[in-house]
């Protein structure tokens, strides 16, 4: 024991000093390899052996899963960006004008792609867009060397992708699902008790506070890369329960004073066993008996579909056929932000070109620096919320990495008889790294103080650079932020009130295309799935804006209300289907979807459509409340619902 309050004190006095131990850990581990890197590049005769040590920063993860697919797209993403960079650089024939439009279009390209892809795949597709970048912008100053650049530029990426995997195997862990399967285990018994309340009249937990948890727990699950087929099947058993959740945090149990005792109970106790229960299974016995109770409306058809995913959370892979086929079903269910990609890639094309022409007219030689870093900025940071806030952060740190470099040459750099010894004398600057990335205030501009520090150093002797010219490098680096800055403000500008706006109308947007659709058309699994995913992004956006998205309506108004509209739709589809409905049933069915193929332009006649086709089905309330719910959300909040809202 005695031997443990030596290490406690020392990550209390961190703690109190604005330090996160684990992150230290993780950062001093990274730069170590970051390190090494750069010294065994040198060693082998790369002829740019920082760009291997930028690669380990670029690609270190906390655990070895997510280290080794990372790495992995990245050789991938360099691989393809480098070749696409050597037949830019070769069809441009030394024209900047050419250079800069082939560039801007791959780069476009890929940023594009970047923003509708998921997970590590996103980052494999920006890597190649500004891999191309590098090849292209540096390759202008070494005419007739072009493929010797390329074959340079993609080894030192194996070398530091490999040295990074190496150390940081040595200190990382094997990724867990116990976080996220203990929160989705907390959000489901606490959604339990909230309809056990609604049932015993006892005090219920917040909606709003569960639609939150729920969308957080969403937002940590989606951009996970699994690494095994283990955890694939858990992280997709995972997100179906939790759509199913959210869809039973907005729905109301039945009202019949009979069974609301028993029902309430038996959901308590279900509730009970997810929380302190040894295993997810031990709640089966109490949800099935609540299902049973709840007859054959649509909490009984919920809590069924909870049951069976917990029983397949806690299948092995091997008994679920369906899960042998990795991630296939869950394509279907991803939000793929078309708007916000087209709007990405048009964005970086225009602010490229814009910087191309000015390069191109002035000649000045560190403008191929002032595209590169620009190029890296627009791609990597536009599947961030809010882009331009972070780069305010960002560019502070890559100010401080080139302020850094300037030290290194001028001063540390002229003590130095060769190569290796200039290699070693970076290093003291690169140590600074970890308690900048593990301090809470220096930490979002951290990685880039390293990535500018190596970008502008190249530890070759003698060193040929003039100081106008290392003061002009640094110049051009350190605008791309600032042009960044001005990009994601300007063209097509883009923070979370935006982005929650966007979600907000693909939501309506698909709405009307289900209303539009034949029955056949509408996989309606697949669809209940994506659009609780939509919903629980369109409630993290508008938390992350503050809330001011929107007609300023709370997250279970505004969910209730759009969920209410897609069931109705489902409703009608489902009747349409029905051969037993008469030729008015079938009038009111039909002038319904067509209201609500147009609901964003008249949502209030949406409202009065589904009234009419409601009392045209006569008295059964399974048919006609989804119906009667929806029309009073598009009567009550028209302000959501329009193109104009």
């Amino acid at each position: 024991m005695p031997a443990s309050r030596p290490a406690s004190s020392g990550g209390a006095i961190l703690a109190r000093l604005g330090f996160d131990r684990q992150r230290l850990r993780f950062a001093l581990r990274t730069t170590i390899a970051a390190c090494l890197a750069l010294l065994i590049a040198l060693a082998i005769g790369l002829e740019h052996p920082q760009w291997s040590a930028m690669t380990v920063f670029a690609a270190a993860q906390p655990t070895r899963g997510q280290l080794f697919q990372k790495s992995a797209n990245r050789l991938i993403g360099t691989m393809f960006g480098t070749a696409v960079g050597l037949v830019i650089l070769i069809c441009a024939q030394g024209s900047i004008w050419g250079l800069t439009f082939m560039l801007a279009t791959w780069v476009a390209l890929c940023t594009a792609g970047g923003n509708l892809v998921r997970g590590y795949g996103s980052y494999g597709l920006l890597l190649a867009g500004y891999s191309a970048a590098m090849v292209a912008l540096l390759g202008q100053a070494a005419a007739g060397h072009e493929m010797a650049l390329g074959i340079d530029r993609f080894l030192t990426v194996l070398l530091g992708a490999g040295v990074g995997i190496a150390v940081g195997w040595i200190g990382s862990q094997n990724l867990s699902d116990s976080p996220a399967l203990g929160a989705a285990r907390r959000l489901l018994a606490d959604t339990l008790l909230l309809q056990s309340a609604r049932l015993t009249g006892a005090e219920p937990p917040s909606v709003d506070h569960l639609l939150s948890r729920a969308a957080l727990l969403d937002e940590s699950l989606d951009p996970r890369a699994p690494a095994t087929p283990q955890h694939s099947h858990i992280r997709h058993e995972l997100l179906r329960l939790l759509a199913a959740t959210t869809e039973l945090i907005l729905t109301d149990p039945p009202k019949d004073n009979r069974l609301s005792a028993p029902l309430g109970k038996a959901l308590g106790t279900a509730a009970e066993l997810l929380r302190n229960g040894p295993a997810l299974s031990e709640a089966l016995p109490s949800l099935e008996r609540a299902r049973s109770l709840a007859g054959t409306g649509k909490l009984a058809a919920l809590l069924g579909r909870i049951a069976e995913q917990i029983a397949r959370i806690e299948a092995p892979v091997s008994s679920v056929p369906a899960l042998r086929q990795p991630l296939e079903t869950l394509t279907a269910r991803q939000h793929r932000d078309w708007v916000g990609a087209r709007h990405a890639g048009l964005r970086i094309f225009v602010v490229l070109m814009a910087l191309g022409a000015f390069w191109a007219l002035t000649e000045w030689p560190a403008g191929s620096l002032l595209l590169l870093g620009t190029s890296v900025m627009l791609s990597v940071f536009s599947t961030f919320d809010n882009p331009a806030w972070i780069m305010t952060r960002v560019g502070l740190g890559q100010c401080a990495g080139a302020i850094a470099s300037l030290a290194c040459l001028w001063l540390a750099w002229p003590v130095a008889q060769n190569s290796t010894q200039m290699a070693l004398l970076m290093v003291p600057f690169l140590l600074v790294t970890p308690f900048l990335i593990a301090h809470r205030k220096t930490a979002p501009g951290a990685v880039d103080y390293a990535m500018v520090f190596l970008l502008l150093l190249q530890p070759t002797f003698p060193t040929l650079i003039t100081f106008g010219d290392s003061i002009a490098r640094v110049l051009a680096v350190v605008s791309g932020p600032a042009f960044a800055y001005l990009g994601f403000r300007m063209v097509f500008a883009t923070d979370e009130r935006r982005r929650a706006a966007t979600v907000q109308s693909m939501i309506l947007s698909e709405l009307a295309a289900s209303a539009q659709a034949s029955p056949a058309q509408i996989d309606e699994a697949s669809w209940t799935t994506r659009f609780s995913h939509r919903l629980l992004l369109l409630v993290r956006m508008r938390e992350k804006a503050g809330n001011k998205a929107g007609e300023g309506l709370g997250a279970e108004t505004t969910a209730r209300a759009l969920q209410a509209v897609g069931e109705a739709i489902h409703q009608l589809q489902a009747l349409r289907r029905r051969a037993a409905t008469t030729g008015g049933q079938q009038r009111a069915i039909t002038t319904a979807l067509s209201r609500l193929s147009q609901l964003q332009e008249a949502p209030d006649r949406a409202g009065r459509a589904l009234l009419t086709a409601a009392r045209r089905q006569g008295g059964d309330p399974d048919e006609t409340q989804p119906l009667e719910r929806a029309a009073q959300a598009l009567i009550d909040h028209p302000a959501l619902f329009s193109a104009r809202g």
